[in-house]
């Protein structure tokens, strides 16, 4: 998968294994679900981040998908209004 770097308003520490609730645009429709932040700090406010969004283990036999976080996505993320759904959300 192809490394993008963006600049974040928020840190690799503030969401690397945060759960985040996320609707991104897919290839027919919306894509909604909660999933868990992977990110990496390059330099001052440069991430690269990721989010791995888990299936059930009988769907064609993958334990999880991963989605890059666009520079457009990187900027919708916010602190979740009801923290019982999740940390964050970015609706994209």
């Amino acid at each position: 998968m192809k490394t993008s770097w963006v600049v974040s308003m928020f840190s690799a520490a503030d969401l690397n294994g945060q759960t985040v609730e996320f609707q991104i645009p897919g290839q027919h429709s919306r894509i909604h679900g909660v999933g868990t932040f992977e990110a990496r700090q390059l330099s001052g406010r440069r991430v690269v981040m990721r989010i791995r969004f888990h299936v059930s283990a009988d769907w064609a036999g993958k334990n999880g998908i991963v989605f890059r976080v666009s520079k457009e996505g990187c900027h919708q993320i916010e602190t979740h209004p009801d923290q019982s759904v999740a940390r964050y959300r970015m609706f994209a």
